[in-house]
């Protein structure tokens, strides 16, 4: 049975911390293939900018996840961006389904 982890990207994250959180999830999958990694933006702009200018390319905007499917979800930290994580409806939404 296949596992989805959601990896929210928020302007202002911390881009180490998601590094750090893609690359353990990304390895995991070439161990187990069932493994469905979504790296997520909170809007439609799929170019993310950190904490420190560094602009990461999510997979697709939150509003394409199919959230009934999920099985984790992955936060990386960041004051900025764990704010906008905080006011985001969806992802409160999501952390209380999980």
């Amino acid at each position: 049975m296949s596992k989805k982890v959601l990896i929210p990207l928020a302007q202002g994250f911390e881009e180490a911390e998601f590094i750090g959180i893609a690359d353990v999830l990304k390895r995991a999958k070439e161990l187990n293939p069932d493994l469905e990694v979504v790296i997520a933006s909170l809007n439609s702009e799929l170019l993310v900018k950190g904490a420190n200018s560094i602009s990461i390319k999510a997979d697709c905007s939150i509003e394409d996840v199919d959230i009934e499917n999920l099985d984790a979800i992955a936060l990386a930290g960041g004051f900025e961006g764990m704010m906008n994580l905080k006011n985001s409806n969806v992802i409160l939404n999501i952390i209380k389904q999980l």
